[in-house]
């Protein structure tokens, strides 16, 4: 309860004006099987985290909490094309170390990152 995925979900029922209740799973795991065992509705998950289960058949996108339709998914309309402005429930990763790291270390990391970001098929 209180994640962001638990935010979206019930931002998203107000928005849509739907009266359901939210269950508190302790992971995105156990949500998704929830779906997948017909458990439930449906579940706010992060694309990354579900594209193979896309994929296979195992659960269906029905729309994107997002702007915009991402090129992995371009089929699958935005919450905002179904006609509920203002769902967006993107989110942000972001990389941690011990605020003691060592300047040359984090410098490292750095370079190899941005590096990275450059590399055609992480773009994509």
């Amino acid at each position: 309860m209180g994640s962001p995925t638990h935010i979206v979900t019930e931002y998203f029922n107000q928005k849509a004006n739907l009266d359901t209740f939210a269950v508190p799973y302790t992971g995105a795991g156990p949500a998704k099987q929830g779906v997948i065992s017909d458990l439930h509705l449906y579940t706010f998950e992060t694309a990354s985290s579900v594209l193979a289960l896309i994929k296979s058949g195992k659960l269906k996108a029905i729309a994107l909490a997002s702007d915009r339709r991402p090129p992995v998914l371009p089929n699958v309309p935005t919450i905002a094309e179904y006609g509920v402005q203002g769902v967006n429930g993107s989110t942000w990763n972001m990389i941690f170390a011990p605020a003691k790291t060592l300047k040359y270390i984090v410098e490292k990391l750095n370079h190899v990152i941005n590096k990275s970001l450059t590399n055609p098929a992480i773009v994509k």
